[in-house]
């Protein structure tokens, strides 16, 4: 039997979207592997992958001016300061090493954050392909940085404008690189890869991508993109080595949520909006509270809205007292929303994917603006699919507005019903 090793970034939201293309392998006879961390064993394990604990390689991030002092004196002061980083840095590309040469995979998905993993890789002689899960990640003619939200046109001054975001974003992050640099005398996280590049006789100025948003990209590393392409801007155009794929691998698996026996009788009296913010592993965890605190106030000037939210252990922090309003640790998401009207999003891709499926209106609110939330919110509202709106400063007396409208307007489910057919046409299906 053949053997798919997955690297995947260890965030649940991660492994859900790489789910499919595993699930496809499996019908083609593999037997697929995934990398986790001992917390996420049992997920990935849920979600059908067969697991190998992995110490992966951990980046090195300065986030405040204490922290660049102190990381700037132990690399001048202490000697061993570097040789400790280099060597541990070491251990941890052997730690993958040892993972391929004992389970000599046939091939190797790595998704996209961590497509440095390829430089460590590359020299098993093994089909290494990247695999992205979100929309962009590059610059491309016309098209701005996944953290800006407005909606985009095909015009010369838009493309203009986005340049210009582009420009700045890099400056930015040149900037940042530079610092870090410096504090780390040179012999910064870059200069470590860079090095084992060139032992790997690989050329970092070919084949690394500072400019990415989010992470490292890889420029000479074919790459799927898990995603169906109706989804983007429609001028975009796509690298020779990229493509847009998705797998649409049906699944029998029912949950036992305890509110399935209570839908029935609530949906014949009352539409159904969902609201969640994903998985809440890395955000500000002030203002999806305040967030959700103003989506249960709205809700009461809403009485024919039942309303449904996913807090994760946000949760304990509300007070669920209506009777029309649930709070839940945990929602089977994918289950709930064919039966919902309306879901209430952190504008995660997984989730749009989800609600065009499902025939779902979204109205989105990013979460996390330093990654693709904003770039997918304005895709929603470019596409017709649902509205989009400020989540930290966003008035109630709005929010209801848009409630009401996505709730009225049949225009956004006839658009995503369109935006779903072309999902079905372009899937990788069951065989």
């Amino acid at each position: 039997m053949k053997t798919a090793l997955f690297i995947i970034l260890p965030y649940s939201s991660h492994y859900n979207a790489c789910n499919g293309l595993r699930q496809y392998l499996e019908q083609e006879g593999y037997r697929t592997l995934v990398t986790v961390t001992p917390n996420l064993q049992v997920y990935a394990q849920g979600l059908g992958y067969e697991t190998l604990p992995l110490r992966y390689v951990k980046e090195s991030y300065i986030k405040s001016l204490k922290v660049w002092l102190a990381v700037l004196l132990s690399s001048w002061l202490n000697p061993l300061f570097v040789k400790k980083r280099y060597r541990s840095f070491l251990e941890e590309v052997h730690a993958i090493e040892d993972i391929v040469k004992q389970q000599r995979p046939h091939c190797i998905y790595i998704e996209s954050h961590l497509g440095y993993y390829y430089v460590f890789l590359k020299r098993f002689g093994i089909s290494v392909e990247l695999v992205q899960t979100k929309l962009s990640v590059r610059q491309y003619d016309g098209i701005p940085p996944m953290t800006c939200d407005t909606v985009f046109k095909d015009s010369l001054l838009y493309r203009c404008w986005a340049n210009l975001l582009w420009w700045r974003y890099q400056a930015a992050k040149r900037t940042k690189g530079l610092f870090t640099k410096v504090a780390y005398l040179g012999k910064d996280d870059a200069y470590f890869l860079e090095r084992i590049a060139r032992q790997n006789k690989l050329d970092p100025k070919k084949l690394f991508n500072y400019a990415n948003i989010s992470y490292l990209g890889m420029n000479e590393v074919s790459t799927q993109i898990l995603c169906p392409n109706v989804l983007e801007y429609s001028w975009k155009k796509l690298l020779p080595r990229e493509r847009h794929i998705w797998y649409n691998i049906g699944e029998n698996k029912r949950s036992t949520w305890p509110f399935w026996e209570e839908l029935k009788a609530i949906k014949q009296n009352y539409r159904i909006v969902f609201c969640s913010l994903g998985t809440l592993e890395t955000i500000d965890f002030q203002a999806a509270i305040v967030f959700l605190r103003k989506v249960i106030e709205v809700h009461k000037n809403l009485p024919d809205v039942f309303l449904i939210i996913s807090a994760g252990t946000l949760g304990q922090k509300l007070k669920a007292s209506n009777s029309t309003l649930r709070v839940y640790e945990w929602v089977p998401q994918k289950e709930l929303l064919p039966h919902c009207d309306l879901m209430i999003t952190h504008g995660g891709l997984n989730s749009i994917k989800e609600c065009v499926l499902a025939e779902v209106p979204m109205l989105v609110y990013p979460l996390n603006l330093k990654i693709d939330q904003p770039g997918n919110a304005a895709r929603v509202v470019y596409h017709g699919l649902g509205l989009k709106g400020n989540l930290r400063n966003e008035t109630p007396q709005v929010l209801k507005a848009k409630i009401e409208n996505l709730l009225n307007n049949s225009a956004y489910r006839t658009k995503i019903s369109q935006i779903k057919a072309y999902f079905i046409s372009d899937a990788v299906t069951n065989k």
